[in-house]
């Protein structure tokens, strides 16, 4: 069996050769037989993006390709990192901008559905059109900047919509299922966005709510981060998950407007008051152990206590630093480890969910299978739950489920050599906390 260090090679030999023929013009073959020249770029959710030239790009959908075509894009596009031209000075959209309306023939019962391009907000709380408008605008001007970031939008929303639920009051979130300590939160396995309303800066008065231009929206930018990204999540490591989120969150926003030029003064003010968790405990945390499901190794002064699941400022406040070393301290200030990690987390657990759904429709045609072989008069049902058969007969077989061996430590952290890049743990803390330190960022904050 290949050891770790030999396996890594072969992978590393293989990304070259697969990212290298991706670079070549070649002749693609759609399923009518026609032809096109171009130059794969990468993939979309269910096809290829081929550049004809400099100016013309196209999407065609892997089953629009011939079969050999369309095998070759699947493997040689999952190597390829998009295209990304780095941030805008700023991101504005202005309310008259903004696409929202109501959805009458489901808003009743106490509930008003409002819909936005991209997403779909349930609310207690009926909304007057300016603050329907300012709400929306909170959801699309975060859409817009997930967009433009590194990585871009990593989800794919059933039914076409993002999942928004808005709270009248603290108690009724909580009592929905929300984390007491909580004043948001993304639920993966409902793929919800909960948050009560005084998160979004809102206020009722007498003639009604009113949104406060001045109220910080950092919890609300973390929890969107996480609904737009929640397709690669299961795959990459919880420090990572949290710190974009951070990072994002702490882009400043004012008046409809997002200036990611502007994110490191936040960062310098923030460590301030603020200290992390100790890196290398950090860099090795699985998500239950972030949770508080099961503890972590350390905390900050070298502790063995378990953190508190309510006190997460160290384990926010280190993923924070981190993700902005990620962003800007390594490689000359380009973030293309950061890009790498979460591209190949997302086209793993991309894949990792295509593999489950393929075995889940095999089981069940299994079953019906099974069923209808247990059911022949010559197959014989056993008291044990078993069945016996003649011998000329041949029973289903049920599929082997796709993914074997697999640990949160290994779903999660086997791709962190991408951010390592050949050193130790202990290497790369000492450049990240040295390359802080000329950014001006303090790495001891509260600790002093």
């Amino acid at each position: 069996m290949l050891n770790n260090e030999l396996m890594r090679f072969f992978a590393v030999l293989l990304f070259l050769s697969v990212a290298s023929v991706a670079e070549e013009v070649r002749e693609w073959t759609s399923t009518d037989g026609r032809t096109l020249k171009g130059t794969l770029i990468g993939l979309y959710a269910d096809g290829a993006k081929i550049e004809v030239n400099p100016r013309k790009t196209v999407e065609i959908p892997f089953d629009r390709l011939a079969p050999a075509d369309a095998e070759y894009a699947r493997k040689a596009g999952a190597a390829i990192l998009p295209k990304w031209g780095g941030w805008q000075d700023e991101l504005r959209m202005n309310l008259d901008d903004v696409k929202i309306k109501v959805d009458e023939s489901r808003s009743k019962g106490g509930l008003t559905y409002y819909v936005t391009e991209h997403f779909e907000l349930k609310s207690e709380v009926e909304l007057g059109s300016r603050v329907m408008l300012d709400v929306g605008r909170i959801f699309e001007l975060t859409y817009r900047l997930m967009e433009a970031s590194p990585w871009g939008v990593m989800a794919s929303p059933e039914g076409g919509l993002f999942k928004a639920e808005l709270y009248r009051t603290r108690a009724g979130y909580v009592a929905a299922g929300a984390p007491a300590w909580s004043g948001g939160v993304y639920i993966g396995s409902r793929k919800v966005f909960m948050v009560p309303v005084e998160s979004l800066g809102l206020k009722e008065g007498t003639n009604g709510y009113r949104r406060d231009d001045t109220f910080s929206l950092e919890t609300v930018v973390h929890e969107i981060t996480h609904m737009l990204m929640a397709d690669a999540i299961p795959c990459l490591p919880i420090a990572v998950t949290e710190g974009v989120a951070e990072y994002m969150s702490k882009i400043p926003l004012r008046t409809g407007s997002f200036r990611p030029g502007s994110v490191l003064q936040l960062v310098r003010e923030e460590a301030e008051v603020r200290q992390p968790l100790d890196f290398p405990v950090l860099l090795d945390m699985t998500a239950s152990e972030w949770s508080g499901t099961a503890p972590p190794k350390g905390r900050p002064g070298g502790s063995t206590m378990p953190v508190n699941p309510e006190d997460k400022s160290f384990q926010y406040h280190g993923s924070l630093l981190l993700a902005y070393h990620l962003m800007h301290g390594l490689d000359g200030g380009k973030p293309d480890r950061i890009r790498r990690l979460i591209h190949n987390a997302h086209a793993r657990a991309v894949g990792r969910e295509k593999l489950i759904e393929k075995y889940k429709e095999d089981f069940a045609t299994y079953e019906a299978d099974i069923k209808k072989f247990t059911a022949r008069p010559d197959v014989i049902l056993t008291k044990d739950g078993g069945f016996s058969y003649p011998s000329n007969l041949t029973p289903p077989q049920a599929p082997q489920f796709p993914i074997e061996d697999e640990t949160e430590r290994s779903l999660q952290l086997s791709e962190m050599d991408v951010i390592y890049d050949g050193k130790s743990v202990a290497e790369f803390v000492a450049e990240m906390n040295a390359a802080l330190e000329d950014a001006k960022i303090d790495i001891e904050g509260a600790r002093r």
